[in-house]
């Protein structure tokens, strides 16, 4: 028996090739986030290094207490 669909076969070929396009897009997108916050992550941890040491600490701390646990929230790093 054949199985009832509301499209034609060629629609559900475009229809998949669609979800495949987007599949990829959101994959593609995913990597770009994780590279740009690791980037953000990398130059947070190594601006200190250019400030006093008090201001160093601070940041450090700043960094390591609040930027951090928001970024793997976020879902952005992962």
């Amino acid at each position: 028996m054949k199985t009832l669909t509301w499209q034609k076969p060629g629609q559900q070929n475009v229809a998949q090739e669609l979800i495949k396009i987007i599949i990829n897009y959101v994959a593609e997108l995913r990597i770009i986030s994780f590279f740009a916050s690791f980037i953000f992550v990398v130059g947070a941890l190594l601006l200190p290094l250019y400030m006093k040491p008090t201001t160093k600490r601070i940041s450090s701390f700043f960094l390591l207490l609040f930027c951090y646990p928001l970024l793997v929230i976020g879902g952005l790093f992962l």
